[in-house]
């Protein structure tokens, strides 16, 4: 791990795998590199895909439907 930080997004399962806590990982990544706001998923249940098929497409929630999906990125560091 690059850091504490990182490793504390990251726990094992009880079946020998990891879960990690993507929107706090990549938050703490972002913020390393000078991203200090960053809006979004906060891992709030508004943003769970599983839980919002009106909102939000799944595959884990959809098995054997397609669905598309895209994200969006941008910085503001020298807009006017």
């Amino acid at each position: 791990f690059a850091d504490a930080v990182d490793a504390s997004c990251f726990t094992a399962s009880s079946k020998n795998k990891w879960l990690c806590d993507l929107p706090n990982l990549a938050r703490a990544r972002l913020a390393r590199l000078g991203l200090k706001s960053v809006h979004g998923n906060d891992a709030s249940p508004a943003w769970c895909t599983a839980s919002n098929p009106e909102r939000f497409y799944s595959h884990r929630a959809c098995s054997g439907k397609t669905g598309r999906m895209a994200a969006l990125i941008w910085n503001r560091l020298n807009a006017s």
